[in-house]
């Protein structure tokens, strides 16, 4: 607490954020597990020491084998309204793997529609084609939204591309779209 109240609360966050990745480093998973929850349960849900704080937990737990945990963990990040949608996205993937390798049953339509308005509050094509290689990733369960989501990517890059007045943006918007 001393901490807290010499530097402040988002200081304190980080450091003992700082001591759970310590803790997990040192195998004291426990520790490390307690620290974050506790460290969790006093943020605004989706802020960004949350965000990690449950990232760190979720990468945790799966690498322990609590693949039950680990998807709980990756799930409440992904219905965090205010975490960056690339990171809901990627969240909600690591629950379908999560859930799979725990055998939970994973109702494949509902993820795609959580998938879907994900992905619609991205506007940017930058990130949609992100969001597209994403997806790609994640295999069969997804083939058909990544086509969907990766030609309404190409189609905002290529207009960008077409409207850009210097060279050195349509360069980037063109490297953009070809990784």
């Amino acid at each position: 607490h001393s901490v807290e109240k010499r530097f402040g609360q988002a200081t304190a966050a980080e450091a003992t954020h700082g001591m759970a990745l310590a803790a997990m480093m040192a195998k004291s998973y426990d520790l490390a597990r307690n620290l974050l929850n506790a460290q969790c349960l006093g943020l605004e849900k989706g802020c960004d020491q949350w965000s990690k704080g449950k990232w760190a937990l979720a990468s945790m737990e799966s690498a322990l084998g609590n693949h039950a945990a680990a998807a709980k963990l990756s799930l409440d990040i992904a219905d965090a309204a205010k975490v960056p949608p690339r990171f809901r996205l990627q969240a909600l993937l690591n629950w379908v793997d999560s859930a799979q390798k725990a055998k939970t049953e994973i109702d494949f339509d509902h993820a795609q529609k959580r998938v879907e308005a994900i992905v619609g509050s991205i506007e940017d094509y930058r990130s949609l084609l992100d969001a597209a290689r994403q997806l790609a990733l994640a295999g069969s369960p997804f083939r058909q939204i990544t086509r969907t989501i990766a030609q309404s990517a190409e189609a905002r890059a290529i207009a960008a591309f077409q409207s850009s007045t210097n060279p050195t943006e349509a360069t980037g918007i063109l490297n953009h779209l070809a990784r």
